[in-house]
């Protein structure tokens, strides 16, 4: 009897250990303010001298709407981007678009996935009901020319 016992609450105490693990995921639901940069080095052949790589700009701000449900997030707003060095030239390249679209995120306790794209994440001020109200995340990636070169930041912040 006594092994049954202590076998039940040891089963007891596992499923606690996981119900908890799985509590402490962060979700994300409802509409956040979005804002998200990234800054790609230029790279320069000193043997011409010439640039290989102008680096470039690209800013995005507008606000996201998560569901949890669907795993699908709608951005709504504004992208400026440019060469992070002018070759030549005096004025510059930036150019601003507006733009709405849909696309699949995922959370972990350390991560947050959007698109096909995983940052680090750090999640705040987590409510009642688990929805994280900020999250600041990034990554180092590629640019199209070659290594790890650009920086990619972002935050989010539940309204």
């Amino acid at each position: 009897m006594k092994f049954r016992i202590a076998l039940f609450t040891a089963a007891l105490m596992a499923f606690s250990v996981c119900a908890q693990a799985k509590a402490a995921t962060p979700k994300l639901s409802g509409t956040y303010t979005f804002s998200f940069s990234q800054t790609c080095q230029a790279s320069i052949d000193l043997s011409v001298p010439a640039f290989v790589d102008s680096g470039s700009l690209e800013y995005n701000f507008g606000t996201a709407a998560f569901n949890a449900t669907s795993g699908k997030y709608t951005f709504n707003g504004f992208q400026i981007n440019g060469s992070l060095v002018l070759q030549g030239s005096s004025s510059g390249d930036l150019t601003k678009t507006s733009g709405k679209f849909t696309d699949t995120f995922g959370v972990t306790s350390t991560t947050l996935v959007l698109g096909n794209q995983t940052y680090g994440a750090a999640y705040a001020g987590i409510n009642g009901s688990g929805i994280a109200t900020q999250v600041n995340f990034m990554s180092i990636t590629s640019s199209t020319t070659g290594p790890p070169n650009c920086l990619n930041t972002g935050s989010l912040i539940h309204q």
